[in-house]
C-alpha cells in the first residue's frame, strides 16, 4: 500500500533529526537537560541523547516502510522497536542493581557446591524469591559464562523476545500508529531499567504477555499452554498466584471458551492446576531445604502491607502508581482505551491482559519500594502495550478504496494522525524524563556496594581480622563480589532480623551482644538500624569506634564504625591512623 504523504513527511523528518543528533548529540542533551547539575547528570544526558537519536532514526524508517510489499512493513517495525530497546538499554550497560548480586551469590555458591547459601558456611536461608531466574543463571554459570554477562545477555534476549511476542500478537493488520503507541508504552522507563537490572522482572513481564497473547498465537490447547507459561511467574515472583487466579476466572467467564459454564470450567482447569503444582512444589522445597515455606523478603517487606492502604486512591500507597502514570504520559491514552474496552465481548487475549494488569496492581499494597523508577510497574508494561496496540488506530487495508480512488485506511490514517502523534510526543517526553532521572542517579549499583565491601574487608584485614562480619543493609555486592560475611540489616540475608524487624529490643541484643560484627556500615534511619536505633545504645558507643575514609565518597555514611577490640594492636598498614584520647581509641582515619 502507499504511505500517506503526511506520514511520510513526519517520518522522514524524524530520520533527518535523528541523523543530525547522532552527529551532534550535545544539541538534544543541552536542550532537554542543560549541562546537568553534576558530572554524572551531564554524562547521562549525553548517553540518553545518543540513544534517542538512534531510536528516532529506527522508528522513522519503520514509519515509511508501509510502502514495502507485505510482510516487510511488519518486519521493519519489529526490527525498529528491537533496535530502540537495545539502544536505550545500552545506557545502562555498566549498571546492575545491588539486589541482583544476592541472586548471583546464591547461583555462584550453588555451582561451587556450597548449596543455596548467601555466603559459604552460613546456614541455608532464602534471601531471594526468584527461584527459576536463580537456576537459569546457575546453569549459565555452570557452562562457564561469567555471572554478570549471563544476567545482562539473558535480560537483553528476554527483552527482544518480549518485543517479538508483542509484534506477533498485534501483527494482524494493525496500523503503523497503533504499533508505534504500543512500542512507546512497552519501552517505558520502568521496562528499560528493570528489564536489564539483573533481576527477574523482564522474565515476569514476558511470561505475562505470552500468557495473554496465546489465544491469538495458538488456538489449539491454549489453556494448557497458558497454564505452562504461568508456571514461570509463579517460580519467580511471590505475588504471581494472584495472576493465575485472575486468568482462571477470565477463562471460566469468557464466552469464547464455551457456552456452558461447566464446559468453560473444565477447559480452564489447566490454567489453575499446572501453576498450582509448580507453586506447591516450590513451597515443599522451601520447607524441606530452608525449614520455612516463605522467603526472607516476605518477612522483611510484607509486614506493613494492609488493605486499608487501598482506601485512599489519591495518595498513600496508590501514589506509587499515580506518580508513574502522570509522569509517563500514559494517561493521554486513557480515553481511547476506555472507548475500546466498551466493546463486548472483549477478545480473550485482551480480557486476560486486563486480568493480569489487575493482579499486578497488588504492588500498591506494599508499604514502599526504595528502588527507583517503579520496578513493580515494569512487568505490567508488556500487557499494557498489548491493550494499547489493540485499542489504537485502524487496521491496515489491502485493496479497499473510496470513490475518489484513495485507500480507505490511508484516509483514516490521515484523519487520525493528529491524536497518535500527540500521544506519541507525550509518551516520549514522559519516558525520557523518567529515564534520565534514573540515569543521573541509578539505584544502588552492584559495583558501588562491591567497592564498599572490598574496602571494608581490606581495612579489617589490616587490623588483623581475616574473616570479618559486616553489618550492612546491602547484601549483593558485599556477598557476591567482595566475599565478606554479612549481617544483613535489611533482613533479606538474615531471617532472624527479617522476622524481628519490629522488635527493637531483640534487634539491639541480637546485633550488639550475639553477632558483634567487626564493622558496621550504613544509614541510621532505615532498615534494622532505624527500627532498633542500636547505634544510640551505650553498648555501641562502648564497643565501636567511628571510621573516616579520606577521599573515598562511597564510604561516607551515617554509620561507619569498627569494633574497638580490633584496635588493640597497631595496624599493619601505615595508611591507617588511630586517633586516641586519654589512651582510648576515639577515631580511625583511613587514607586512600
Amino acid at each position: 500500500m502507499n504511505v500517506p504523504r503526511t506520514t511520510t513527511i513526519v517520518c522522514t523528518a524524524l530520520v533527518v533529526i535523528g541523523a543530525v543528533l547522532l552527529v551532534k548529540p550535545q544539541l538534544l542533551a543541552a536542550r532537554l537537560f542543560g549541562a546537568g547539575s553534576s558530572t554524572a547528570a551531564a554524562a547521562a544526558s549525553l548517553r540518553l541523547a545518543e540513544a534517542l537519536a538512534g531510536a528516532f532514526v529506527a522508528m522513522g524508517l519503520a514509519g515509511v516502510s508501509g510502502g514495502l510489499p507485505r510482510p516487510w512493513p511488519g518486519r521493519v517495525r519489529l526490527l525498529a522497536t528491537a533496535v530502540a530497546f537495545l539502544l536505550l538499554t545500552h545506557c545502562l550497560h555498566d549498571w546492575m542493581v545491588d539486589d541482583a548480586g544476592i541472586t548471583f551469590a546464591y547461583s555462584e555458591n550453588l555451582v561451587r557446591g556450597h548449596g543455596l547459601v548467601l555466603h559459604p558456611g552460613l546456614p541455608p536461608e532464602e534471601a531471594y524469591s526468584n527461584t527459576l531466574w536463580l537456576l537459569w543463571l546457575a546453569l549459565l554459570r555452570w557452562c562457564g559464562v561469567p555471572m554478570a554477562v549471563a544476567a545482562k545477555w539473558s535480560s537483553l534476549a528476554i527483552g527482544f523476545a518480549t518485543v517479538l511476542v508483542l509484534h506477533r500478537a498485534l501483527d494482524q493488520g494493525r496500523s503503523a500508529a497503533a504499533w508505534l503507541l504500543a512500542s512507546l508504552v512497552l519501552l517505558g522507563a520502568p521496562q528499560l531499567v528493570w528489564s536489564v537490572s539483573g533481576l527477574e522482572h523482564g522474565l515476569q513481564g514476558l511470561a505475562m504477555l505470552l500468557a495473554a497473547s496465546l489465544p491469538w498465537l495458538s488456538s489449539r490447547h491454549a489453556a494448557v499452554w497458558i497454564g505452562i507459561v504461568l508456571c514461570v511467574p509463579v517460580l519467580v515472583r511471590p505475588e504471581a498466584p494472584l495472576a493465575v487466579v485472575a486468568c482462571f476466572l477470565v477463562l471460566v467467564a469468557h464466552p469464547s471458551v464455551g457456552r456452558d459454564w461447566r464446559v468453560r470450567l473444565r477447559a480452564a482447569l489447566p490454567v489453575a492446576l499446572l501453576p498450582f503444582v509448580a507453586w506447591t512444589a516450590l513451597l515443599a522445597f522451601r520447607l524441606w531445604y530452608f525449614g520455612d515455606p516463605l522467603p526472607n523478603p516476605f518477612y522483611a517487606k510484607a509486614g506493613e502491607a494492609t488493605f486499608l492502604s487501598l482506601l485512599n486512591p489519591f495518595g498513600g500507597h496508590w501514589h506509587y502508581l499515580t506518580s508513574w502514570a502522570f509522569g509517563s504520559g500514559v494517561l493521554v491514552l486513557l480515553p481511547s482505551l476506555l472507548a475500546a474496552l466498551r466493546r463486548r465481548p472483549l477478545p480473550l487475549p485482551i480480557a486476560l491482559a486486563l486480568a493480569l494488569l489487575a493482579a499486578q496492581a497488588v504492588f500498591v499494597l506494599y508499604a514502599s519500594d526504595w528502588m527507583g523508577c517503579w520496578r513493580f510497574v515494569a512487568p505490567a508494561l508488556p500487557c499494557l502495550a498489548l491493550l494499547v496496540g489493540w485499542a489504537s488506530g485502524a487496521r491496515d487495508g489491502v485493496n479497499a478504496v473510496d470513490s475518489e480512488g484513495d485507500s480507505l485506511p490511508e484516509r483514516a490514517e490521515r484523519a487520525s494522525l493528529g491524536l497518535p502523534a500527540v500521544a506519541a510526543f507525550v509518551l516520549v517526553l514522559g519516558t525520557t524524563s523518567q529515564y534520565f532521572a534514573f540515569l543521573a542517579a541509578p539505584t544502588t549499583p552492584l559495583a558501588v556496594v562491591a567497592t564498599i565491601g572490598g574496602e571494608i574487608k581490606r581495612l579489617c584485614s589490616d587490623l588483623g581480622s581475616a574473616d570479618p562480619l559486616l553489618a550492612h543493609h546491602d547484601a549483593g555486592g558485599t556477598s557476591h563480589d567482595a566475599g565478606i560475611r554479612l549481617l544483613d540489616l535489611g533482613g533479606l540475608g538474615s531471617r532472624t532480623i527479617a522476622k524481628n524487624i519490629r522488635d527493637p529490643e531483640f534487634l539491639r541484643r541480637y546485633i550488639l551482644d550475639e553477632q558483634r560484627p567487626e564493622f558496621v556500615f550504613g544509614v541510621k534511619d532505615r532498615f534494622a538500624a532505624g527500627a532498633s536505633r542500636f547505634w544510640a545504645d551505650p553498648r555501641f558507643e562502648r564497643d565501636y569506634v567511628p571510621v573516616e575514609f579520606v577521599a573515598q565518597p562511597l564510604l561516607q555514611s551515617d554509620l561507619c564504625h569498627v569494633r574497638r577490640d580490633l584496635l588493640a594492636q597497631p595496624p599493619r598498614s601505615t595508611r591507617i591512623r588511630v586517633i586516641r584520647r586519654e589512651g582510648l581509641a576515639a577515631r580511625v582515619v583511613v587514607e586512600r
